[in-house]
């Protein structure tokens, strides 16, 4: 190779370099000034908990309607939304706007494994189902070996191991990376995800709840239905219905349809809120309006029982007929018994098993143990001990009381079902615990306790 080449070699090389070790991406956070000396300023900013010592910050002011810069700055201590900045350069004045520029280096874990609404995040969020999950956890435990105090390292591999399916890890990870930046609103919601939905060896409302709560005082929207849902259900702690209705309100007023709808159900029942129909209704449409299925149901019951609204089953039925399509597994077990039973439409049985099995298909409890009852008496099928087992042994694991007898009841015939006196036992006192009077006196006659 000659000296040329050798040359022209090393200048692509040294690009290359260059372009691969320029890892700076500009992001900003604007605050306006609320205090100032002549060598120190105090700050306000929403965003503050992406900020840190050391980032600059620029001074901006309005002179004759243009924008001029007044001065320059360095973060020097964060506390909540206020930032303490000292002044290194020009006239700083209370009511200034402040931009603070975050210079984060982006790096190969960034690109594979950003989480969502990341307010730490240098590069775009991906979603789980296209993370490739062994390849990002390879680069992001390289990462946060090579930068043990980024936060955001930590939860990338956390994420990483979310997607491959590994929640113990990953709750390891968020915790690192919470040790770090407690403020972390995306560790904080998706931590808390996995201690509400994940596996029930890893389940725990209390700290589920805890979390969400921190990651929506952050304004991390995602965990305001959640929290607001575990609030009013008692989950990881007593009921508290102002504490729903307030983060079903404010996620609701960002045009969540999830929230619109239980926000709409506070002012129906009066939960948290006085009770308001007509409030309810219009949150209800304003979901629907959205493809909402639930808010449908909603309406459609709203307008079949004449709540809020002249009763008007006909139109009950459109609405419910709207949510069943949309996959509402409630509004399709109420279509299917309008049909079974003829309710508002003529009677056809045919229809109304369609519509419980698809209800079924998603384990819908009620749906599951109609149609183990029409099995097992004949209604609409040739009696067949086995599928009737089949649907209450579904309607039982579900929880669903009356399944969980009836099951009970064939596992101890041996109908339909491998005969098991012991299974049968445990299901009978798991519906006479629910105060179930035919299984109690089973309980009884077999005596044993519950």
């Amino acid at each position: 190779m000659n000296l040329r080449n050798s040359k022209n070699r090393l200048v692509l090389l040294i690009t290359l370099f260059c372009l691969l070790a320029l890892p700076i991406q500009a992001i900003t956070v604007e605050g306006n000034v609320v205090a100032a000396q002549p060598d120190r300023v105090t700050v306000e900013a929403a965003g503050a908990s992406g900020v840190r010592p050391g980032d600059s910050v620029r001074f901006v002011t309005q002179v004759a309607g243009r924008t001029l810069d007044a001065g320059l700055g360095m973060v020097v201590r964060v506390e909540g939304s206020s930032i303490q900045a000292k002044i290194e350069s020009g006239r700083v004045n209370m009511g200034m706007l402040a931009i603070i520029e975050l210079a984060r280096f982006v790096h190969e874990c960034d690109t594979l494994a950003s989480l969502a609404d990341d307010i730490f995040a240098v590069s775009d969020g991906v979603r789980i189902e296209d993370l490739d999950a062994l390849t990002a956890i390879k680069i992001c435990r390289d990462a946060t070996k090579e930068h043990p105090k980024e936060a955001r390292f930590h939860a990338q591999l956390a994420y990483a191991y979310l997607a491959a399916e590994q929640p113990g890890r990953a709750i390891l990870s968020f915790e690192r990376a919470l040790k770090i930046e407690p403020g972390y609103p995306a560790a904080l919601h998706n931590l808390a995800t996995i201690y509400r939905f994940g596996p029930e060896e890893l389940q725990n409302h209390t700290e589920a709840r805890k979390r969400f709560n921190a990651a929506a005082e952050l304004e991390y929207l995602a965990a305001m239905p959640i929290l607001g849902e575990m609030c009013r259900d008692g989950l990881g702690g007593e009921p508290d219905y102002a504490a729903a209705a307030k983060w079903f309100e404010i996620a609701a007023n960002e045009d969540d349809p999830y929230s619109q709808n239980a926000f709409g159900e506070c002012y129906e029942n009066g939960w948290g809120v006085d009770k308001d129909v007509a409030m309810a209704l219009l949150w209800y449409r304003s979901a629907s309006e959205q493809g909402f299925s639930a808010a449908m149901r909603n309406l459609g019951r709203a307008f079949k029982d004449g709540v809020g609204v002249k009763q008007d089953p006909e139109k009950g039925l459109v609405w419910f007929e709207k949510a069943a399509e949309a996959g509402d597994q409630e509004a399709q077990y109420e279509i299917g018994i309008i049909y079974l039973k003829g309710l508002i439409v003529r009677q056809n049985v045919e229809q109304g098993i369609k519509w419980l099995e698809q209800s079924a298909e998603q384990d819908f409890a009620k749906s599951l143990a109609t149609l183990g009852q029409m099995h097992l008496d004949g209604q609409g099928f040739k009696r067949n001990y086995d599928l009737a087992a089949h649907y209450f042994g579904r309607g039982a694991e579900a929880g669903h009381t009356s399944s969980q007898y009836n099951y009970a009841v064939l596992l101890e015939k041996g109908s339909g079902v491998e005969r098991d006196k012991e299974l049968a036992s445990d299901y009978y006192r798991k519906a006479a615990r629910k105060n179930h009077r035919p299984s109690q006196e089973r309980l009884t006659k077999l005596k044993l306790e519950w």
